[in-house]
């Protein structure tokens, strides 16, 4: 079994807030990295347009072109078993990056969690660990996933 390490996760998850953060800006909005605070609560950046504030989640996903499946956090393995950012983040939306197929859904969080109860009946839950605690999600189909997206921003590449 897999055990990934946090730091390189950690940084390729910056990688991509970075690469989300320029991509939402040349789109038209103020992008703000979240206090240590809301960060906490599961917020990793707010988004202003036109007076209106959303809080935003961010993950990047470096595994789900080829898996062709989303995880989904539902429970983490620490110490105590601890809900995982599905259930926990404050966020109003969660913004997931798939770099691999050049992709980024936004998806409202309460439609995530009205549609998690169907998709852990429906399909498989994994664990996934790194050096310091495992984390258990649900393996949701792409195809599945996108049908709930309320955005789709499919990236194409500059050839020469």
């Amino acid at each position: 079994m897999a055990v990934y390490s946090f730091n390189r996760q950690n940084a390729h998850g910056r990688l991509g807030e970075d690469f989300l953060d320029a991509f939402f800006e040349q789109r038209g909005n103020y992008v703000q990295p979240a206090t240590r605070w809301q960060q906490k609560q599961g917020i990793d950046r707010i988004f202003a347009r036109e007076s209106k504030l959303a809080r935003v989640e961010y993950k990047t996903d470096f595994i789900a072109h080829r898996s062709e499946r989303v995880f989904i956090e539902t429970v983490r393995l620490d110490q105590d078993e601890k809900s995982g950012w599905a259930y926990t983040s404050q966020a109003d939306l969660l913004v997931y990056f798939i770099p691999g197929a050049r992709v980024i859904y936004v998806m409202p969080l309460e439609t995530l969690r009205e549609q998690l109860p169907r998709w852990s009946a429906l399909y498989p839950s994994r664990p996934v660990h790194n050096e310091t605690y495992t984390t258990r999600g649900v393996l949701v189909p792409l195809a599945e996933f996108e049908r709930f997206a309320t955005q789709i921003f499919r990236l194409h590449t500059n050839s020469s």
